[in-house]
């Protein structure tokens, strides 16, 4: 099965926004539900029919795993070491990586550095896009 650009794009965005996806194996439909899909937190009834349709045929989906803390972490050293060509922005971001709270300190950074910011979260989005389609080939791989 060929799963499109735009269901890989919006998969990788679901992961980014805390949400736990799932593709059919077979059809490619989506699901996706809040990483912490509690009743009370969402509300009654609000993500019933995904998570029947999941119990259901659980076997049929798996899940797309989002990225570790640690290859999150090597995401943000990468930018900081391929794409920040300004010496001092870049020394900031490293330092941040480097001391207690990184992903907070990283994030302080990065939101004050003008231009850089939006660089960020394309560089990020890209490397959550390759991660996707990572797992998709080997999932399709595995079932061929």
């Amino acid at each position: 099965m060929q799963v499109t650009s735009e269901t890989i794009a919006e998969m990788a965005e679901l992961l980014q926004c805390g949400f736990v996806v799932y593709i059919h194996k077979k059809t490619g439909h989506l699901l996706s539900l809040p990483e912490n899909h509690d009743p009370v937190d969402v509300g009654e009834g609000v993500w019933e029919e995904e998570i029947a349709l999941l119990k259901k045929h659980a076997k049929h989906y798996q899940e797309i795993e989002k990225w570790t803390s640690s290859q999150a972490f090597q995401i943000m050293a990468d930018f900081a070491e391929q794409e920040v060509s300004d010496q001092p922005l870049r020394q900031k971001l490293i330092f941040a990586l480097n001391n207690r709270k990184p992903f907070q300190g990283f994030k302080e950074v990065i939101n004050n550095a003008g231009n850089y910011r939006q660089l960020w979260f394309d560089f990020q989005k890209k490397r959550q896009i390759a991660y996707v389609k990572a797992q998709l080939d080997d999932l399709f791989e595995m079932e061929e």
